[in-house]
């Protein structure tokens, strides 16, 4: 198969990827179904009025997480010629950074359960579902974390396979500098729950580029 396609292909896939995690974050954030391992409580509540906001939410997660895999197959098959072993440092990141989320994601749709249970159970079982619910929730946060990271690495791997094959030395200085800004962005919930929207915020840039990364590689009319 040609590079041409395969270029084009993973453009898509990106933009898909980008797009459906948008629309995922848009949806938690109008049905306040944020998942806080620190107001469990109010989380299990909210999830539970809201269970088909949240399995369409997750869903959306998944096809986004998949689309980084399919993406991880496709931009080795067109680039593994520019540099072989940056292609498949970042494939590889990219395929296992898509299947931490995908396992993450199972466990958010395990936490539906919980939830449905929550309200209907009584006040001492409550609070064993509260711990069960915790624990779930925390171990998802450390999925996104570990899952985000292998993908920024992935990333950042193709950005210097873009600027060292002179694609697009533009695109490639950004990519670099936009996932250094994500992989900070994973360090402040962690030191201070309030400063969660500081990590929003510096992984901003990081998706920014993903579309230009997409759009760009859909428009590219270079024949390797």
């Amino acid at each position: 198969m040609k590079e041409k396609p395969l270029m084009k292909a993973s453009g898509a896939l990106w933009i898909i990827s980008v797009a459906s995690v948008f629309a995922a974050l848009v949806i938690s954030l109008v049905y306040d179904i944020t998942l806080m391992d620190r107001e469990i409580d109010t989380t299990l509540i909210n999830v539970a009025a809201n269970q088909g906001a949240h399995i369409v939410e997750l869903m959306l997660d998944v096809a986004s997480s998949v689309a980084i895999i399919l993406a991880a197959v496709t931009m080795f098959l067109a680039f593994h010629k520019q540099h072989t072993t940056w292609a498949a440092m970042g494939s590889a990141l990219l395929a296992v950074g898509g299947t931490i989320l995908v396992v993450h994601d199972m466990g958010n749709f395990a936490l539906t359960w919980v939830a449905r249970e929550y309200v209907t159970a009584p006040e001492a079982n409550q609070v064993a579902l509260e711990s069960l619910g915790r624990a779930m929730v925390i171990t998802a946060k450390w999925g996104v974390t570990l899952g985000a990271i292998n993908i920024v690495l992935g990333v950042m791997a193709y950005a210097v396979v873009l600027y060292m094959g002179g694609l697009s030395k533009l695109l490639g200085a950004l990519g670099l500098a936009s996932s250094v800004l994500a992989l900070i962005a994973t360090a402040p919930a962690w030191i201070n729950p309030q400063w969660e929207q500081l990590g929003y915020t510096l992984f901003f840039p990081f998706m920014i580029w993903e579309i230009a990364l997409g759009v760009w590689l859909m428009s590219n009319k270079q024949r390797f």
